[in-house]
């Protein structure tokens, strides 16, 4: 049996994570309720912005890993 969470229920327990801390999180598109990509785009007032992604490791693990940062000089 596998035992990751389905994608649905990883994202709404991240989203009550982040408002939890004060923040705020929105789904802009879904896709496969139980194994979907799932990306996070974060950023603090605007600056420090980044992609993350969850990526397949090849322990097997998916963690999720930082693919894209907005550089401060081309905002």
């Amino acid at each position: 049996m596998d035992e990751r969470l389905p994608a649905h229920i990883e994202v709404s327990g991240l989203i009550r994570a982040v408002e939890a801390a004060g923040g705020f999180g929105m789904v802009l598109q879904k896709g496969e309720k139980d194994a979907g990509v799932i990306l996070i785009l974060a950023t603090h007032s605007g600056k420090n912005t980044r992609l993350w992604e969850r990526m397949p490791q090849l322990d097997g693990s998916r963690r999720f890993t930082c693919t894209r940062e907005q550089d401060a000089e081309n905002r």
